[in-house]
């Protein structure tokens, strides 16, 4: 389903079990993706990037999204070995005692990635990760995440919707939406994950 879809389905859910409250287009939309982004938590969107790695040069930021770092390979096919965040002090590595031609570690240290020994020349390699969904914006966008999981992003949005009527007492309905999107959650995460590595689509 894309974005019009999502929330037209949404609505329909939302009138057949008597919501009394009124909700815009733009309102829908906003719980639409807190869902899509609440769930990426639970079954990120596996990607990667370049990394470029400059000479002399251990810190390097990754953006806010990122869920986890899975590994990094140079462009002549080397991995990186990651390692415990504590298991080397983080103020050796930044300043760059250990020195070589070509890193062989790495530690993910909250948004912030440490190589070593720190390069003494310049490499490219690759950074896999597992990152957040990117909310939708278009009519037309549709979700990173399966079309499977279009569902428990409706059912996490229309919770989100019947508990802006009560704040205080979440009443039953809205506890069945929620309810209903962790046992899809769960069923699918048992039958899909060990398939596809991450439980997501592709």
């Amino acid at each position: 389903m894309d974005f019009l879809e999502l929330r037209e389905t949404l609505r329909l859910r939302l009138d057949a079990v008597g919501a009394t409250g009124f909700y815009s287009d733009s309102e829908l939309n906003t719980y639409i993706n807190r869902g899509l982004v609440a769930l990426s938590e639970l079954v990120p969107v596996a990607t990667n990037i370049v990394l470029n790695i400059t000479a002399g040069e251990a810190r390097y930021e990754i953006s806010d999204n990122v869920v986890d770092v899975s590994g990094i390979t140079l462009s002549s096919g080397e991995s990186l070995n990651c390692v415990p965040d504590l298991s080397v002090p983080r103020e050796y590595i930044a300043a760059g005692h250990d020195i070589g031609t070509i890193p062989r570690y790495y530690i993910k240290a909250d948004r912030i990635i440490y190589i070593f020994p720190t390069p003494a020349i310049d490499h490219t390699a690759t950074l896999y990760y597992t990152r957040l969904a990117t909310p939708l914006t278009l009519n037309t966008d549709e979700p990173e995440l399966g079309e499977r999981y279009h569902f428990l992003i409706i059912h996490y949005a229309a919770w989100l919707c019947l508990t802006k009527i009560s704040a205080t007492a979440v009443d039953e309905t809205a506890k069945n939406f929620l309810a209903l999107g962790q046992s899809e959650l769960a069923f699918f995460q048992s039958n899909f994950e060990a398939k596809d590595g991450w439980g997501c689509k592709k």
